[in-house]
């Protein structure tokens, strides 16, 4: 489903913002457990679709590895994940995530 998502910076995070969304009223999901990443998921006042997400496992730490098929569940993926999986891509840059400054 279409939404957007936030990276949090550990798991006490997203149970703060878990319970603090709670506490305000909003309708939010139980912390879902995909193995990667924890997510919950709520709408805002606008009824926009939200994720909020913790990385468990960092996906920058080492370089990507495209057989690890935790990262391709989808029994259909769309055409660039295919790609990616059956080495379509010889390089890629190094990415990296940048820190919040002001996290929720």
């Amino acid at each position: 489903f279409d939404h957007l998502s936030m990276d949090l910076p550990d798991e006490d995070a997203l149970l703060a913002l878990r319970e603090r969304l709670h506490t305000a009223g909003s309708e939010v999901t139980d912390v879902v457990d995909h193995g990667l990443m924890r997510s919950i998921y709520f709408t805002d006042p606008n009824g926009i679709a939200m994720e909020a997400s913790w990385w468990a496992d960092d996906p920058t730490a080492d370089e990507p590895d495209f057989v690890d098929r935790r990262f391709f569940q989808d029994d259909d993926p769309v055409p660039a994940v295919v790609e990616l999986r059956e080495g379509g891509l010889r390089s890629l840059p190094r990415t990296h995530l940048v820190d919040d400054p002001q996290p929720v």
